[in-house]
């Protein structure tokens, strides 16, 4: 199984918004489960759409019809940091369910006293 590419995005990137966050591309061919990966993915979704800011996702098609994705995490976040959790248990196969995630995610902001963004486009 190869790793990832890990690209330093700098401040003023357009893709990181202009913040200093971490880029991962994700190959789920070589992944040893690809079902334990949509998941993590489906859950970075739902993050991003709860109004998380610490994880950011950018998709591209390639010309052979294959998918890139690609995400950025902020690892001062709790959100950037369950973003790594999620995918290295991926890489071993494992996943969390995306509603479960999420709940642990909204715990560790109350946690810390953070509140929560509010989740006006939430899916799950």
């Amino acid at each position: 199984m190869s790793s990832p590419d890990v690209v330093l995005v700098m401040p003023g990137n357009a893709a990181s918004g202009g913040e200093p966050f971490v880029a991962k591309p994700v190959d789920i061919d070589a992944w040893p489960s690809a079902t334990a990966t949509e998941v993590a993915i489906e859950t970075l979704i739902e993050i991003v759409r709860r109004g998380y800011t610490g994880v950011k996702l950018e998709t591209y098609t390639l010309s052979d019809g294959r998918m890139v994705f690609n995400r950025y995490t902020d690892d001062t976040t709790p959100e950037g940091r369950m973003a790594e959790g999620l995918m290295a248990l991926a890489c071993v196969g494992k996943s969390i369910p995306v509603a479960e995630s999420l709940a642990i995610l909204e715990r560790l902001y109350l946690e810390d006293g953070l509140p929560p963004p509010p989740n006006k486009n939430a899916r799950v």
